[in-house]
């Protein structure tokens, strides 16, 4: 027979569970009334899921809505681009053309340091 203790411990385990699972990763999300749907700046309302997600790298606002002026560019626009304004990713930051030649085919590809864009 179950004690009353690992009763209650089962309960805790489970709405740790649900609460991740309903939030996708455990992390709590603000609400914020006086904007769309509650989510404040920099979340936008996703309509598949029906909550609040982190905008996209490049983007903050409300609704994430305001790009990242250049020369800022990332998560919450915290990064730094020190190459020119044509050249800076809003999302990944300074990118470069590189062209690699075959026999038959020439490609021509954007790369950052984290690989192609």
């Amino acid at each position: 027979m179950e004690s009353i203790r690992q009763k209650s411990e089962a309960a805790k385990l489970l709405f740790v569970l649900l609460n991740f699972l309903t939030t996708g990763s455990g992390e709590t999300i603000p609400e914020c009334k006086e904007n769309f749907k509650r989510c404040c700046d920099g979340y936008f309302w996703n309509w598949t899921i029906n909550r609040c997600e982190l905008c996209m790298p490049g983007y903050s606002g409300p609704n994430c809505t305001t790009s990242c002026p250049y020369p800022l560019y990332g998560y919450r626009c915290q990064g730094y681009c020190d190459c020119s304004n044509d050249t800076c990713d809003i999302s990944t930051g300074c990118r470069t053309l590189t062209t690699v030649q075959s026999n038959f085919h020439r490609f021509t590809t954007w790369t950052n340091s984290r690989g192609t864009v």
